[in-house]
């Protein structure tokens, strides 16, 4: 058997070198590649013209093929660029493809078809048309070496999925990525366990409770910044990546954080599949409660998740905050009464003292789309909202409230019980008569059942937040609590630049709590050009308005808008302009 047959006079050789994980990449394997090359080169007689490397990228679904440096080789063998009579090294035939054996003939075909010869450096072989043709033994060796690249990648990749599938199943912690604040040790028995790492738990609490107290997810980022506190675990780059970028907290790292229910144990597996070009498809399984370690309480949770949802209420109001300052505690609820638009808060001047101060003008005024030239000073709508949430009576419907959301939930889970027993008889009925209509029901009523279990998950959510939510009478205390706290970070005189830097981030933070709790209250409040102000309560039917008086601002109460009812008036001190 001739094992050297002749190859092309030409000695100008490609190299394509491949490591489909970070691990190999982290260990040996572009290195040991790269060594046992340099030997057969020098065997053979050949010189590198160009090295083409693909790193992290897998050849089991043929992505190297689609869109890596093999991609690349192919497109240039097409294009000329590497000639006939040339020769494509690499260190075995599977690292050109681990695909089914006929997808990854494709590719030698390609290849070969061009009248480029491959060189396989494990079997010490080159593979040209005309040899694979003749000889048998040599097509032979091509095709069981593709064979067992894919079944190798095949039962690799099942063990896998069935590992994290059985683990799913039963709790048992198998390898993968863990939430940063964990850890897997093992315990007596040498099971592996979950410990918390608890000096990051606290700053993810701390996190939550700035998120909880109105702080964007931008200005957590921020103060953690400020903090020195350094960003959790280590800076995750793409494979191959050359970014010399810092690792730091940012405003996404911190939605991330918050809105996820990890830090409460849940975890939420999904399923690995592909469609018929090599595209991973990610498909949720489920949900596992208490799958993880909880280390932040349900009702944090759902107080910072409804802050984040309350300042998302109305984000085509304005661009957000802008500046050192939280300037506007009545950001997100002021409005136009005439377009429609936000009261934004404008800096003027006195033109006798030159003393700054603020106004809130119409932004439709100030684009030219609305008529309404009103622009009332701020501090005196600031403190003038400020007594009223202070003094107003709210009524309290949080029971009322879960008790509807409760009769919802419960109707809906029989619902969902009926929809179970629904697919499970069609499924039944589908195996005994094979009937092609049976697949269109269950995909209907599997359709419906995820909607509901949809609406469910946000019932539960709001049940929850009901639970967790002050009473009326709290949500007054908190916020005289609050405006007093404000007062008396005042900078005063004598105050040097780290007093004053640090009263402002306290301040900051005392508005930016003052903001969510008058969101909590009021749904919005309306500026006409009339002078009068007016405020609908949140889940009240009840509205007042605001009345500009001689000797201050009026409250008068009323059962619907514009309907004024003179028997029902309420004034309240403590409103003079």
């Amino acid at each position: 058997m001739n094992v050297h047959a002749p190859v092309p006079t030409s000695n100008l050789s490609h190299l394509y070198r491949r490591v489909s994980s970070a691990s190999q990449l982290a260990g040996d394997g572009l290195d040991r590649q790269y060594k046992g090359t340099l030997r057969y080169l020098k065997e053979k007689g050949l010189v590198v013209v160009r090295e083409y490397e693909d790193r992290g990228v897998s050849a089991f679904r043929g992505r190297n093929r689609r869109s890596g440096q093999l991609a690349t080789i192919l497109e240039n063998i097409r294009r000329g660029v590497i000639k006939s009579g040339e020769h494509l090294i690499i260190e075995s035939l599977d690292r050109l493809s681990r695909q089914p054996i006929f997808d990854a003939l494709q590719t030698m075909k390609d290849i070969l078809s061009a009248g480029v010869t491959i060189h396989s450096v494990f079997d010490g072989l080159p593979y040209t048309l005309e040899t694979v043709n003749r000889e048998q033994w040599r097509a032979n060796q091509l095709l069981n070496s593709m064979m067992r690249g894919h079944e190798e990648s095949r039962i690799k990749s099942e063990r896998v999925a069935e590992a994290y599938e059985n683990g799913r199943q039963t709790g048992k912690i198998v390898a993968g990525r863990i939430p940063t604040w964990l850890r897997i040790e093992k315990d007596k028995d040498g099971k592996k366990v979950f410990k918390v790492n608890d000096d990051v738990a606290k700053i993810v609490n701390d996190i939550f409770e700035m998120a909880r107290d109105g702080l964007s997810s931008y200005k957590i980022a921020q103060e953690l910044k400020r903090r020195g506190i350094a960003p959790f675990g280590e800076q995750r780059k793409p494979i191959g990546s050359k970014s010399k970028g810092s690792h730091h907290w940012n405003a996404t790292s911190i939605l991330n954080i918050l809105t996820r229910k990890t830090v409460l144990g849940e975890y939420r597996p999904t399923i690995t599949s592909y469609d018929e070009n090599g595209k991973r498809i990610m498909t949720p399984a489920g949900v596992l409660p208490n799958y993880y370690k909880e280390i932040v309480t349900p009702e944090l949770w759902q107080a910072a998740n409804d802050a984040i949802q309350s300042r998302k209420r109305r984000g085509s109001m304005g661009q957000g905050r802008k500046g050192a300052d939280f300037a506007n505690i009545l950001k997100d609820t002021t409005i136009c009464s005439h377009c429609g638009n936000p009261m934004h808060i404008k800096v003027q001047r006195e033109h006798r003292t030159l003393a700054r101060y603020t106004r809130l003008r119409c932004a439709g005024k100030s684009e030219g789309v609305c008529g309404n030239s009103r622009s009332p000073r701020y501090l005196v709508i600031e403190n003038a909202v400020l007594d009223f949430v202070s003094e107003v009576e709210l009524v309290d419907r949080r029971s009322d409230e879960a008790a509807a959301l409760q009769r919802d939930i419960a109707t809906e889970n029989l619902r969902v019980e009926s929809l179970d027993d629904q697919i499970r008889t069609v499924i039944t009925n589908f195996l005994s008569t094979q009937s092609s209509v049976a697949v269109q029901m269950v995909s209907e009523l599997e359709a419906e059942k995820a909607r509901l279990v949809s609406s469910l998950e946000t019932k539960r959510s709001k049940l929850a937040s009901i639970a967790s939510s002050q009473s009326p009478e709290d949500r007054k205390t908190a916020l005289k609590e609050l405006r007093a706290t404000m007062a008396a970070l005042e900078p005063v005189d004598g105050d040097n630049e780290a007093e004053k830097t640090s009263k402002a981030a306290q301040r900051y933070a005392v508005r930016a709590k003052l903001n969510l709790k008058i969101k909590e209250v009021i749904d919005r409040i309306e500026f006409s050009k009339d002078g009068t102000d007016l405020v609908i309560m949140r889940d009240e039917s009840v509205f007042y308005a605001f009345e500009d008086k001689v000797n201050g601002l009026r409250i008068t109460k009323f059962t619907a808008p514009r309907e004024r009812d003179p028997s029902v008036e309420a004034t309240f001190e403590g409103l003079q302009a």
